[in-house]
Parts: structure tokens; sequence; C-alpha cells
């Protein structure tokens, strides 16, 4: 039986990414399997693979867990007052 018909319910963070509409039931089931044969992390077979957008998946995954979503991308570096901070205070955080 091929993973796309098991009948094994998706769970985890799987499950909140076909309820986020990310992923379709088949494609969870298939990206769970190839992550479990080359023994990679779920989220980073999705992204490496191009089955999942990073962003996307975050922004999910906040919702679900509760926790707040910060673009790093959407930060304008010319803002940081590195000049009071200094570097090193600011790779550190």
């Amino acid at each position: 039986m091929s993973p796309a018909q098991s009948n094994t319910p998706i769970l985890g963070i799987a499950k909140a990414l076909v309820d986020g509409n990310l992923l379709s039931e088949v494609d969870a089931r298939n990206a769970i399997s190839g992550a479990d044969m080359e023994s990679t992390p779920l989220l980073k077979y999705l992204v490496e693979k191009g089955l999942a957008n990073s962003t996307a998946v975050a922004e999910v995954l906040s919702v679900v867990f509760g926790l707040p979503f910060f673009d790093l991308n959407a930060l304008d570096l010319s803002q940081i007052p590195i000049d009071i901070l200094g570097i090193e205070v600011i790779e550190k955080h």
C-alpha cells in the first residue's frame, strides 16, 4: 500500500499544514514517507523539495501554536542603531 493510500490519520505539523491548505492529504502522506525514507525532518523535506513555502509554513504554524510570526525580511536594517548598540549586541540578539 502506498503512503497516499494509507488510512493512518495525519497528525501534528502535517495535519496543521493540511488544515491550513498548504498540503493535500495525499501530499502530506507522501512527504511524511519521503522524509522518513531520507531520515530528514518533515519541514526541512517539504521546503527543500519545493513542496511548501517556508514563510507560508511559518505563518500557519504560528497560528496553530499561538506564537507570534515576525518576517525578518520586513525588517529595515538601515533603522538598526548600530552605533548605539554595537555590532556584537546586534549579532548576539
